[in-house]
């Protein structure tokens, strides 16, 4: 739990437990279902606040990581509204091909970083921004873009 006012740190804090660990307030937790609407609010704050840009090019945000292209180059605004084209990595076959990428690269779990870098191995489903198809991948890019980026 974090709690500030005033853009300063009144509390900080975690709580309960994971896999028979306490959860401390440098506890690193797998992004899941619970913290998605957080990055997709996050996102639409920046946008409102004219920090930044839906149509820019995920590119810009993503740290020299080369993402697969079909068609136009992933924008923004594909993540959140799920045109982004990308695999989702809850299915099977893409289990298998994160349990390939960890054991190449040396890695017990992904982070967003790492995470990234497996979907840029990845081929896109189709070209963004023409279908919608719900899925998790977007969110670790999104939080590249809206969290990394911040610094920029």
């Amino acid at each position: 739990m974090l709690v500030t006012r005033n853009g300063e740190i009144v509390h900080r804090r975690g709580y309960g437990s994971t896999s028979g660990r306490p959860i401390t307030s440098q506890t690193r937790l797998s992004f899941a279902s619970v913290t998605k609407q957080f990055a997709a609010m996050c996102a639409a704050m920046l946008i409102e606040e004219g920090r930044r840009d839906p149509d820019e090019k995920v590119s810009h945000y993503s740290l020299g990581l080369k993402l697969p292209m079909k068609g136009r180059e992933l924008r923004v605004k594909d993540l959140p509204w799920h045109t982004r084209g990308l695999t989702n990595f809850i299915h099977s076959k893409e289990q298998e091909s994160i349990a390939e990428f960890k054991q190449e690269h040396g890695l017990q779990y992904l982070n967003n970083s790492t995470h990234a870098q497996w979907l840029a191995t990845m081929n896109l489903r189709r070209a963004p921004g023409q279908e919608f198809e719900y899925t998790n991948s977007g969110y670790v890019l999104l939080v590249m873009c809206y969290w990394f980026g911040l610094s920029r």
